[in-house]
């Protein structure tokens, strides 16, 4: 829809939450802009925008949204929604040529024309989506492979693909994935978060690659080579005096992209999904002791 929007001549702002998702579909870079919220309340999203403020901020925000005809998609609106609720209500009975469509793991309580409930894929669909998957991690798609990882996973699009990487990469074998505890219900979002663990740590078995993954999950942004050197050194891992061309090929190449994403332009390494974070911060200890020792999480996140 997003795509269809901007090739309609609509100019389509996605504001995140997170770092490290990636739009992946073909855009026309001059209509689809993409920025993360690092302040989330609408100060900080009228400064992302670099909209010059005028009257009061939402009404400054709303006219620009009307006079530059901009489709404002926000992503996580359930960590936004007490700071946005007033906004948007508002909004809902202003705009004219702007949209805003918000995307939320709960039915959000705002204003709204229309409201859509997105579930798991559907079997053929998403068996398809499998196989293109293991075919582009070279894995020869067989079809009792890409049904049983669809069975696991029920159709939720994030498990399924941290599934295909541990097949593909021969560290679940099928007898283990025909053993795997499946999803039993994809709306159920505690269940879903368990199961994304459960793949997580079958994707991060040793246990020094899962402690990096714990210190990593600290950090509100991404992380570059330094800030990974640096929490290796912490760890007293060897792996610190290794260069940035090693510990791409040696270390963060087999974790990306289910566990760990680049963004080539900013040079800086994230998690692939929030949920994935929360299964790595999951295992943390003692968060305190790991924030004072953290080179950047006892700075940058108070």
């Amino acid at each position: 829809m997003l795509l269809l929007l901007s090739i309609k001549k609509h100019i389509v702002w996605e504001v995140r939450s997170t770092e490290g998702r990636e739009t992946i579909f073909s855009i026309p870079e001059e209509n689809y802009k993409i920025g993360t919220l690092k302040f989330p309340n609408i100060r900080g999203l009228v400064q992302l925008l670099g909209i010059e403020v005028r009257e009061s901020i939402e009404d400054s925000l709303i006219s620009w949204l009307d006079n530059k005809n901009v489709v404002l998609f926000i992503d996580d609106f359930q960590k936004l929604e007490s700071d946005f609720k007033e906004f948007v209500n508002k909004a809902y009975k202003r705009l004219r040529n702007g949209k805003i469509i918000i995307a939320s793991r709960g039915r959000a309580d705002v204003s709204y024309h229309l409201y859509k409930e997105l579930s798991e894929l559907k079997e053929k669909p998403c068996i398809e989506m499998i196989r293109n998957e293991l075919e582009k991690a070279s894995f020869e798609p067989k079809e009792e492979i890409a049904k049983v990882i669809y069975e696991k996973t029920k159709g939720y699009p994030l498990a399924a693909e941290m599934l295909v990487s541990l097949v593909s990469r021969y560290k679940l074998s099928f007898e283990g994935l025909r053993k795997f505890e499946s999803i039993k219900d994809v709306q159920n979002e505690k269940e879903v978060k368990e199961f994304i663990s459960r793949v997580f740590l079958e994707n991060v078995k040793d246990e020094r690659d899962c402690n990096v993954f714990k210190y990593l999950s600290l950090l509100k942004d991404g992380f570059n080579y330094d800030i990974l050197r640096a929490i290796l050194k912490i760890l007293k891992d060897e792996r610190y005096e290794w260069k940035d061309e090693k510990l791409r090929r040696e270390f963060l190449s087999q974790f990306m992209p289910h566990i760990i994403s680049h963004d080539d332009k900013r040079k800086i390494f994230n998690f692939s999904h929030d949920m994935v974070k929360e299964a790595a911060y999951s295992k943390v200890e003692n968060v305190e002791e790991a924030r004072e020792k953290n080179p950047r999480s006892s700075r940058r996140n108070g």
